[in-house]
């Protein structure tokens, strides 16, 4: 089932050992139906496996906007346009040395008792560099980018993160938006702001996003057409 057994420190909640006796328990399925399995991975990663991790809601969502950190990243450095077969120019050279040396850095992490929260500060150094690359430059010359992205998922892929794929990201990007906006429509109704609801809805319906107002809630689906 499993590649490695570790004997970690217990989860918490409160202070208290979580546990189904005590009735102080969240299922992963629970979890999941807010956050990205990825997030959960990150959570558990940004503790050492032998250290007691004391759950609570705002930590999880620290995970979640930490890992979004690194994706926005990996998304600066690919909206850069690609030259091939071109010499590295002085900056390139110098992101690629530090890309060997935070693969060589976080390796050595794993390596040291699995030390995740340090080889997961190796990625974060590795972003920044990447996010102040991006923002001086219009083009990136090709092969060095595809061994950025490829370092970024194996890396990451130890840790079971970093993996998404692009149609991944934007769908959790729609699900987050429309969140929000019907989070602003119900604002406007219990204004009894009806005309500015009507209209964020009308407007939603134009995008394809049909709003239905239930007893147990807003859902929302993709409009169909035929």
């Amino acid at each position: 089932m499993v590649k490695y057994w570790l004997h970690t420190g217990f989860l918490m909640v409160g202070g208290e050992r979580m546990a189904k006796s005590l009735g102080n328990f969240i299922t992963i399925k629970d979890i999941l139906t807010t956050y990205d399995p990825e997030d959960l991975r990150y959570y558990f990663a940004s503790t050492h496996y032998r250290s007691p991790i004391d759950y609570n809601e705002k930590d999880l969502q620290q995970a979640h906007d930490s890992l979004e950190t690194l994706y926005t990243a990996l998304q600066n450095i690919r909206e850069l346009q690609t030259k091939t077969n071109r010499e590295l120019t002085k900056e390139e050279k110098r992101l690629q040395k530090h890309l060997k040396r935070t693969k060589k850095s976080f390796l050595a992490a794993t390596d040291d008792d699995l030390n995740t929260p340090l080889a997961l500060s190796h990625l974060f150094d590795l972003a920044k560099e990447i996010n102040v690359f991006a923002a001086g430059k219009a083009e990136i010359e090709g092969a060095l980018l595809h061994e950025i992205i490829d370092t970024f998922k194996e890396l990451g892929g130890i840790l079971g993160i970093l993996q998404r794929k692009k149609a991944v990201v934007e769908e959790r990007l729609v699900e987050r938006l429309v969140g929000l906006i019907i989070e602003l429509r119900s604002e406007f109704r219990n204004r009894s702001n009806f005309a500015a609801s009507d209209r964020i809805r009308a407007e939603l319906r134009k995008a394809g996003i049909v709003l239905e107002d239930t007893a147990q809630g807003v859902k929302w689906r993709r409009h169909r057409r035929i």
